[in-house]
């Protein structure tokens, strides 16, 4: 009888010998040798593997004679060359491990590959040391995994693998490179103080609720080019390595980010960078932040890009009362602020007034802010994108215009004077001459003096308020060219 492994994967079933096999449910008319029996089928229906029932409760009988050919093959696979080789011994790939199978202590070293194999809840690779070479592609674990201080040769891939709702790599150390590309993480991955090699690969992996690399060593090379952060994502160096002021070099290494690729990843939680170093180029292009972000204590490098990133929170509301969304928002406006003064320090003077730009939109949004503050905010706003547009104070200007010559050429119609010229004129004028209105000079024009004399106000004070507007809004463009071709 053949298992039925091989109408899913494309290598033959590693244990030919078998004379046992098993179904899913009885209606099920594949059937399994022991080792690649699924835990559960298509329908989410449990096979006995899963359910720990019929010889497969920890120490039954089947559960006994996976456990012993399994520890028995990891034994005898002694070097890399037995999996390179394909040697069925240590070739585990696809088979279905039943739920808090364990891995430590088995054997000095595994050479073992594992790829598209599926680990039920509770695997437990804690302390394991690998060999040069540790395959987990397309692998699937259960609800948790456990990985604490595993030891990794100088390759290790886990691509398109798919965590469960818990795995933990806390002080793990990986070798010279190691690839997550396109890996799923359940609600929480926590890599806490693990050490990654000369390069490591997290391209396209998703992560959910919470994502930690605190206190995280990387090697020269690290991607997380698109990514997806769900929850929370936290990158910060620790309190343990902010203290390691005796030793430079250990303090230097525990914090260092150096060529980081974060291109096109998306942040849909709070992220926190807090006390990294930035030690060569580091790479925002693209990337979308739709929480808080920390970067307080950040050491940045000019290398530093953040080319068409989205900074798209700039307000707190969801909060259950006003003080606790004003100190979330107030939250925000730091962040801001301390990514400002860092492109300042650097002369990035556009990343600079985009930053300026985010931490005074929060600040408008406030509401422990005094309203007149918030008000001459939105007009900031509104009328130069807090200092970044040129064209803005322009096109306002050309609205001024208009809306100007059609309210005085109204009320030149109203006293049958139909001088468009003359009206044209006289607006012009309220702005290369300013406060004209009060000089004297339209003693003579027609219109103007029958107003002055029969309706003062209306000449007055819409004359005077488009002087105001335009001394503003020529000051705004000044500002905004001045900042656009600023050299220090």
């Amino acid at each position: 009888m053949t298992c039925a492994c091989e109408s899913i994967h494309p290598f033959p079933c590693q244990f030919p010998g078998e004379t046992e096999f098993f179904r899913i449910t009885p209606e099920d008319d594949r059937e399994w040798c022991r080792f690649h029996l699924p835990l559960e089928n298509e329908n989410g229906a449990k096979s006995v593997k899963e359910l720990d029932i019929e010889g497969w409760e920890r120490e039954g009988t089947d559960w006994v004679k996976f456990t012993r050919e399994i520890y028995a093959r990891l034994r005898a696979a002694t070097s890399w060359d037995d999996v390179r080789i394909s040697d069925p011994r240590a070739d585990l790939g696809g088979i279905a491990f039943p739920s808090f199978f364990n891995f430590t202590g088995i054997v000095d070293i595994l050479h073992v590959k594992f790829e598209r194999a599926t680990f039920g809840n509770g695997v437990n690779f804690e302390g394991a040391t690998f060999g040069p070479n540790a395959h987990f592609n397309g692998t699937t674990f259960g609800d948790t995994a456990y990985f604490n201080g595993a030891i990794f040769g100088r390759f290790a891939t886990f691509a398109d693998a798919t965590f469960g709702n818990y795995v933990r790599f806390i002080g793990a150390k990986f070798g010279e490179w190691v690839n997550f590309n396109r890996a799923t993480f359940g609600d929480r991955a926590y890599f806490e103080n693990a050490a990654f090699g000369d390069q490591a690969s997290f391209c396209g992996a998703t992560f959910g609720s919470s994502a930690r690399f605190v206190g995280t060593t990387f090697g020269n090379r690290i991607s997380f080019a698109k990514a997806t952060f769900q929850g929370e994502s936290d990158f910060s160096a620790g309190a343990e390595a902010a203290d390691l002021s005796k030793d430079k070099k250990e303090k230097t290494a525990k914090l260092n980010f150096k060529h980081v690729d974060f291109s096109n990843a998306t942040f849909n939680g709070l992220c926190s960078f807090v006390n990294r170093d930035f030690a060569t180029g580091a790479d925002f292009n693209g990337a979308v932040f739709r929480d808080l972000v920390e970067f307080h204590g950040c050491t940045f490098h000019p290398g530093m890009s953040f080319h068409g990133t989205k900074f798209l929170k700039t307000r707190e509301d969801e909060l259950g009362t006003k003080k606790a969304n004003d100190d979330a928002t107030e939250a925000l406006e730091r962040s801001y602020r301390t990514l400002k003064r860092a492109m300042a320090d650097l002369h990035a003077r556009n990343e600079e007034a985009d930053f300026f730009a985010l931490e005074m939109e929060c600040r408008r949004q406030r509401g422990s802010v005094p309203w007149f503050e918030r008000l001459t905010a939105t007009a900031y706003k509104h009328l130069s994108d807090y200092g970044r547009s040129v064209a803005k104070p322009l096109v306002w200007m050309g609205f001024l215009l208009g809306y100007g010559f059609v309210y005085f050429y109204h009320l030149a119609q109203a006293k049958s004077f139909r001088l468009p010229a003359d009206v044209l004129r006289f607006v012009l004028e309220q702005i290369t001459a300013p406060f004209s209105i009060w000089s004297g000079r339209y003693n003579t024009d027609p219109w103007v003096k029958c107003y002055l004399k029969e309706h003062p106000i209306l000449l007055y004070a819409p004359a005077t308020i488009m002087t105001l507007m335009a001394i503003a809004l020529v000051t705004l463009f000044l500002l905004a060219l001045r900042r656009r071709f600023k050299m220090d």
